[in-house]
């Protein structure tokens, strides 16, 4: 009877702190949680279709800005996709444009050292974006369907940083609201007779 009472004060604050640290959390893993590619790296740049027909066209990857070695695209057709390997040279946000008929898809590179949160791709469906906030939008009428870029994961250390502000904010919560929380808890128990 006492945890039902205790779960029952906690389940609004745990809900509402459940929606608010989630944004928090993926643009975390986005800024602190993936590092750009290393020059002279490889990574690969994958292309999804909306049909299986369209792997037939030709395709095509070129460096906007930037330069470095890309391959040729490895057709999957029982993925829908093309894939192909790129090696940056440069410093900061690349660019690479996918031609794919008359259609052009201009994709960001972010190289080590760029300094900001990571764009791991482009995405035209709202259940993609919802899973990566940071990503760019496809037009509707796109033949893709994603477009996204294997980057290197970081070492793990920010989510202590991440875990210690968030406990660190919590106390602060608490402390502001006069322990609030506390005395109701206190009031529970005592009413449950414990």
């Amino acid at each position: 009877k006492a945890n039902f009472a205790y779960l029952r004060v906690f389940f609004i604050p745990l809900i509402l702190g459940s929606l608010l640290s989630t944004p928090l959390v993926l643009q975390a893993h986005y800024r602190f949680g993936l590092m750009g590619i290393n020059p002279g790296a490889s990574a690969l740049l994958t292309a999804e279709f909306a049909a299986r027909e369209q792997l037939a066209e030709e395709i095509r990857l070129e460096w906007v800005s930037g330069a470095g070695e890309i391959s040729p695209p490895l057709r999957q057709p029982s993925r829908v996709r093309a894939v192909w390997r790129i090696q940056p040279e440069g410093q900061g946000v690349l660019c690479l444009r996918l031609h794919r008929g008359e259609e052009r898809v201009d994709v960001p590179l972010f190289v080590a050292g760029a300094g900001q949160s990571i764009r791991i791709g482009l995405y035209r469906t709202a259940a993609d974006l919802l899973l990566a906030p940071r990503a760019g939008v496809l037009a509707k009428e796109s033949g893709f369907t994603r477009i996204w870029i294997d980057y290197p994961f970081a070492p793990v250390d920010w989510l202590g940083w991440l875990t210690l502000s968030s406990l660190f904010g919590a106390l602060m919560i608490h402390w502001g609201t006069g322990g609030a929380l506390s005395r109701r808890w206190a009031q529970l128990k005592a009413r449950a007779g414990t």
